[in-house]
């Protein structure tokens, strides 16, 4: 993709890159390009000119997934957390964020 650019007849513009750049690792870039010409009030058109704007990418947060799981009461339940995603790369690891709300619990 390529972003989306809004350009206005005064000049001005809005470019978003959206989702558009999420696979670059943080500190690559990649250039996109536009072009314009100005208009004068007698109908002079300039030669275009190029307007190169640069997205540098950053470290996107990778994504977990939500999961449930039921066991009997008196049954070990070993499981494996449904696996996140990483737009830059590939998981490193997993750590315990909270641990279990009641009973007795671990995760290694």
């Amino acid at each position: 993709g390529k972003g989306s650019l809004t350009f206005n007849a005064d000049g001005s513009y809005s470019f978003a890159p959206g989702t558009d750049f999420d696979g670059l690792a943080a500190g690559e870039s990649r250039d996109v390009t536009f072009s314009y010409t100005a208009t004068d009030n007698d109908g002079g058109v300039s030669a275009p000119k190029t307007v190169t704007i640069t997205v540098t990418g950053t470290n996107d947060a990778p994504v977990a997934v939500a999961d449930t799981q039921t066991t009997g009461e008196n049954s070990v339940l070993s499981g494996q957390v449904p696996a996140a995603t990483d737009v830059d790369g590939t998981i490193a690891g997993y750590d315990l964020a909270t641990d279990v709300g009641t009973g007795n619990g671990s995760l290694s």
